[in-house]
């Protein structure tokens, strides 16, 4: 990144009546991580820009410099009124976009982050774009018409650019390939970009077709109305401008979501959000745009990862043979400044205690604005909170059972990461809320049969780690127990039939959000 920005400063230097290099300097500050820096550049760009360019920049900027890493609660609370205030100014005014893909180079992924329901912010977001861009909102002639079903299955089509190595293709490869190898639909598979697993592929050719969608947002909208689909399902639609705008056009007579990215899209052209009753409270409707649907199972199907045969050598992996160590093995911008509290109330109560976090080498600014946030939040006891690079597979499964005990952090869980974790049969600590995106590892826990092992408040929450943490016996009996409930976590093939039924009932119109 900084051969980039130095690159772009100079344009900027060359050029200093332009706004394209600035402007580009503030999408650099964003991928680095330091949203100041962003904030920064798209002011200079946009005391630079005409009248035509301001109202792309606005947006760009409004997406590009949420926080990351927030310094506080306070500060967070600060950002997102701000991006609240900003959204409204131009869903008053929308400016023309010719082209979404060009004109918007992210979506504001990090949004879901903070902690609060997005339904609102998301709603008013969709409707920002389509304003700006009605051809967004095309509907296909075929949409219009839904066809008789009798005597046939249910054409439906999967939507993705994420089912390979992605993490939404850990939950729903060998998931949609299930669907798909029921023969209870007539499947067609599209998908943007390269990560497709081939054993997916081959089955979607067999069973009615794969289509590699794009590069357009019109070509995709051609290719895929032409299958004259009954319903048309995304993995996700958030993690990329390309589906999110894509989701925009009905495009079947039926169109619904999964929680490849766990939050509301706010795009009114998904009818339905498909969720399940352990990871989604009976009253969460509140949370989305769509109608929730709540499965009896996790609509996943994830593979365990196999156990090694040797026992971690805590040593050679850099532990202090002496600490107790609490891992909390999630990526950095899921520590909400709210979870500072738990992390200083564990240390406060256990003084051979040590938190161990993991960088993520593509942003080294993340661990510096947490270092210094620590700082604030647990004063002298952030000396025992350590920094770890990303580890491949083998040596994070061993950190996994190395450690003492495993922190799920509030607000935002665990998805595959918890998956993995639970594989290895280590306890996890988790603290659930109200939203579905800080259930996740609850809901799996739930599903599994062991309840008891979710914490009911913060002070449990710490209550919990500590005695995992000093309890080797305690360890051992909930790992047993774990271990013994891997057939309700993984490869859950009877998570496959819930969904087949309601795509059937929902198609043939006799379906109720539930």
């Amino acid at each position: 990144a900084a051969p980039a920005r130095h690159c772009l400063e100079l344009a900027a230097r060359l050029a200093p009546t332009a706004a394209l290099p600035e402007e580009m300097l503030g999408f650099c500050g964003y991928v680095c991580g330091d949203i100041d820096r962003a904030q920064a550049a798209y002011a200079r760009a946009l005391a630079l820009a005409d009248a035509g360019e301001r109202g792309v920049l606005e947006i760009n900027r409004l997406i590009n410099t949420l926080p990351q890493i927030a310094p506080s609660a306070a500060a967070l609370a600060t950002a997102r009124a701000a991006f609240a205030a900003g959204l409204a100014r131009l869903v008053a005014a929308p400016p023309p976009i010719d082209d979404p893909l060009a004109a918007i180079n992210r979506t504001p992924f990090f949004l879901t982050y903070q902690g609060f329901c997005d339904r609102d912010l998301s709603a008013a977001l969709a409707r920002l774009f389509l304003a700006a861009c009605p051809a967004l909102g095309e509907v296909a002639p075929q949409a219009r018409r839904p066809r008789p079903l009798a005597g046939r299955r249910p054409r439906v089509g999967f939507v993705s650019m994420h089912l390979g190595r992605h993490s939404v293709g850990v939950w729903y490869r060998a998931y949609v390939r299930a669907l798909i190898e029921s023969g209870r639909l007539e499947a067609v598979l599209f998908t943007y970009g390269a990560d497709v697993d081939p054993a997916l592929a081959a089955a979607a050719e067999r069973a009615g077709g794969h289509e590699h969608i794009g590069p357009t947002l019109a070509q995709a909208r051609q290719c895929i109305a032409a299958r004259a689909l009954d319903m048309l399902i995304y993995t996700d639609v958030a993690m990329h401008p390309f589906p999110y705008f894509l989701s925009m056009s009905r495009l079947a007579p039926v169109q619904a979501l999964l929680v490849g990215h766990p939050a509301t899209s706010g795009v009114p052209a998904i009818d339905y959000f498909i969720s399940n009753v352990h990871q989604d409270a009976a009253d969460a409707q509140a949370h989305y745009t769509e109608r929730l649907v709540r499965l009896p199972l996790i609509p996943v199907w994830v593979e365990p990862t196999p156990l090694p045969a040797r026992p971690p050598d805590r040593a050679a992996l850099g532990l202090g043979t002496e600490a107790r160590i609490y891992l909390c093995p999630m990526m950095l911008q899921k520590l909400h400044p709210d979870f500072d509290a738990a992390l200083r109330d564990i240390l406060a109560g256990d003084d051979a205690g040590e938190i161990v976090l993991f960088a993520d080498p593509a942003r080294a600014l993340w661990q510096e604005q947490l270092e210094a946030r620590f700082e604030r939040s647990l004063g002298a006891l952030a000396a025992r909170v350590t920094f770890r690079p990303f580890a491949a597979r083998e040596e994070f499964v061993d950190l996994l059972r190395a450690a003492d005990c495993v922190l799920d952090p509030y607000h935002f869980s665990g998805g595959v990461t918890t998956y993995i974790v639970l594989s290895q049969g280590c306890p996890l600590v988790t603290l659930p809320g109200a939203l579905f995106r800080s259930r996740m590892s609850a809901g799996m826990l739930e599903q599994a049969g062991l309840g008891d092992m979710v914490a009911r408040s913060h002070a449990h929450y710490v209550e919990l780690a500590h005695a995992l943490a000093r309890d080797a016996g305690l360890r051992r009996a909930w790992s047993a127990r774990i271990l013994a409930a891997h057939p309700r976590l993984f490869a859950t093939a009877a998570a496959v039939p819930p969904l087949l039924d309601w795509i059937e009932a929902t198609v043939r119109g006799q379906a109720v959000a539930s």
